[in-house]
């Protein structure tokens, strides 16, 4: 039989967590109750399982936690490891028997192939990274679903990470994706990324800059021209009798520098008062 075990968890996060478990001292029948083991801080929960639980299922089989491996489908299906690595990879070679003992066996055991294992033993991988500006807005959710759609007609992954308007992050994203061995980086930034991006391309990472020009012939662009916003912006208030106009953003920024460039280029010799409200 089952049995169940109420564990309560208390946390408090003072120089890291510190985890508290209580349980009732019952026992099934014939089974023990799971070893309830008590760790003070995270780094003992991240070095070892917080719970050692033995509790008892029904029947004498027990379904194991650690994932089924190529060899243990092998095994089960009484076929060898390269006979299953056919099947995944290469099943029009395989005869219609070997075929429906490998898809049984991988049924049986509930199966999933590594696909990051398996990049990692080619030598290279199929995933691409977006990292965005700023993913709370709209304009982004497009973006997103544009680049989704190109790279799953053609088999890729797609990683995302949001910077959230912060000129650290964006950079600790950029690292996190080349440590995962991204084959490319597809980037809406929001501080100096070119010569990291060109770093990366000398290690074989491609990298696309969406929105700010650059002038690295190694980096693609997907540039939108600000400064003609930011004119056709200043035009159309001056046309609808605006005079006193302000500009909220953050000039330090390249993009938004160059929307307050066109904005101010089209009022400049009129009577209307461009004032900056910088935003950070």
């Amino acid at each position: 039989m089952l049995v169940s075990h109420n564990a309560k968890i208390l946390a408090r996060c003072k120089f890291g967590w510190r985890l508290q478990y209580s349980a009732p001292q019952t026992q099934a029948r014939g089974h023990g109750l799971p070893r309830l083991q008590r760790y003070k801080t995270v780094d003992n929960v991240m070095k070892r399982t917080i719970l050692n639980t033995k509790a008892a299922a029904h029947g004498p089989q027990r379904r194991s936690t650690v994932p089924a491996s190529v060899k243990d489908v092998a095994a089960a299906a009484g076929v060898s490891a390269s006979t299953v690595s056919n099947y995944l990879n290469h099943p029009e070679v395989l005869s219609a028997r070997s075929t429906e003992r490998v898809r049984a066996a991988i049924e049986r055991l509930g199966y999933v192939p590594n696909e990051s294992a398996r990049q990692l033993r080619a030598g290279e991988g199929k995933a691409i990274a977006l990292i965005l500006l700023d993913a709370w807005l709209p304009y982004f959710s497009e973006l997103s679903r544009g680049v989704e759609d190109v790279t799953r007609e053609d088999g890729w992954s797609l990683f995302f990470s949001n910077s959230g308007r912060d000129a650290q992050q964006e950079q600790r994203n950029i690292d996190m994706f080349e440590a995962h061995r991204a084959r490319g980086i597809i980037i809406y930034p929001l501080g100096e990324v070119t010569p990291r991006l060109e770093q990366l391309n000398r290690r074989g990472i491609r990298s696309v800059i969406v929105g700010p020009a650059h002038g690295a012939p190694s980096i693609g662009s997907v540039p939108f021209d600000d400064h003609g916003g930011g004119m056709l912006a200043g035009r159309h208030l001056l046309e609808t009798g605006r005079r006193r106009i302000v500009f909220i953003g953050d000039p330090a920024a390249a993009q938004t520098a160059d929307r307050l460039a066109g904005l101010r280029a089209a009022t400049a010799g009129t009577d209307a008062e461009v004032s900056v409200i910088e935003e950070s």
